[in-house]
């Protein structure tokens, strides 16, 4: 099934499939919550949960007093389980989801503490994961309304890390032979990039439940170059060039989310899981569509992630296949630049 629940501020989802099934332990699964560390009080849970039947046990995130995310499991008042990261000591990482995927029958897990731009970030694997209940874990996620937590999601199996799409399937995709959907275009494929033409190595494409980084954003036409409306994940990249940002930024380009483009009242929030796809060029590039030009997929180094790799959503690409992109987080501006950018543009 995958994602089957996710609790926001002003809102929760639960699959009604879910809802029908009786079993409430999940041997395989994952949990997963999106933060910024700066609005966090470090030392202190951030969810929680305590049950005492069938037997006394306490389920926990937190942040160290390092900022480091950790998830701890706790039997009569005594840890049994910790996953923790260290990325925040190593980095200056704020902006965070935190994704934990437990397999019990392996008896393995991971921690993945990555950033909510490229999804690139850390990996921590641990031993011994034991399966979690779904009534703790929904009565965990409840809790997020009263906390700095932007959503938590859950799934009954081990969702895949590292870079994620934000381009809706509908996306109107400018190629040599015209306008083509983004969830008609395959590997093999050519598509117009503002450097040049490039052949799609592979398209990926993901469910997602629509919160935080992953929600729908509307944007609209005539701004931000748009001849037509688009929607696409708060975290889906535009790419912006010009002399003022040249000037401003000494570069020729730079990457703004869609989040911090459209200033306009939203529709309404929607609820349930919506499917994104993205493409892998040979070449970081920006891809164009409906008049706009949309970021493509930059997964960094994780050809030499041995951790990451295998668990991503590339880990059935040929590994022959996948390039080398170096840097994904040097075209990438501050919130408030990027805002005072998109702000101007609208003028």
């Amino acid at each position: 099934m995958g994602w089957f629940a996710y609790q926001t501020k002003v809102g929760s989802w639960c699959s009604p499939e879910q809802s029908l099934t009786k079993e409430n332990l999940l041997p395989s699964g994952t949990f997963q919550i999106q933060l910024k560390s700066t609005d966090c009080v470090f030392g202190e849970p951030l969810l929680q949960f305590k049950g005492t039947a069938p037997w006394q046990r306490t389920l926990s995130f937190s942040l160290d007093d390092r900022g480091n995310p950790e998830f701890r499991i706790s039997i009569e008042g005594r840890p049994v389980f910790v996953a923790k990261s260290t990325i925040a000591y190593k980095s200056a990482l704020t902006d965070m989801l935190v994704t934990y995927a437990w397999d019990a029958p392996s008896r393995s897990g991971r921690l993945t503490v990555s950033n909510t731009g490229n999804f690139l970030g850390e990996t921590v694997t641990v031993s011994d994961a034991p399966p979690l209940l779904k009534t703790d874990l929904l009565e965990m996620a409840l809790t997020v309304p009263s906390t700095v937590v932007a959503f938590a999601a859950i799934s009954d199996r081990p969702e895949p890390i590292g870079p994620m799409p934000g381009i809706d399937m509908l996306t109107l995709i400018d190629t040599p032979r015209g306008q083509v959907r983004a969830g008609e275009l395959k590997s093999g494929d050519q598509i117009e990039t503002d450097i040049g033409v490039q052949t799609i190595l592979a398209r990926v494409h993901r469910s997602f439940p629509m919160a935080g980084a992953f929600a729908p954003i509307r944007l609209h036409a005539p701004f931000h170059g748009l001849k037509k409306h688009m929607t696409v994940a708060h975290h889906q990249g535009f790419v912006f060039g010009g002399a003022d940002v040249e000037y401003a930024f000494g570069g020729s380009t730079v990457h703004i989310p869609a989040g911090l483009l459209e200033t306009r009242r939203q529709p309404s929030p929607e609820w349930g899981l919506r499917a994104y796809c993205q493409f892998v060029l040979p070449k970081p590039a920006g891809i164009f569509a409906q008049g706009a030009i949309l970021a493509s997929m930059n997964i960094g180094r994780i050809r030499r992630n041995t951790t990451e790799l295998p668990v991503s959503l590339l880990g059935g690409m040929p590994y022959e296949l996948l390039p080398e992109h170096g840097d994904a987080t040097r075209h990438e501006l501050p919130e408030f630049a990027a805002r005072t950018l998109a702000s101007g543009r609208l003028g």
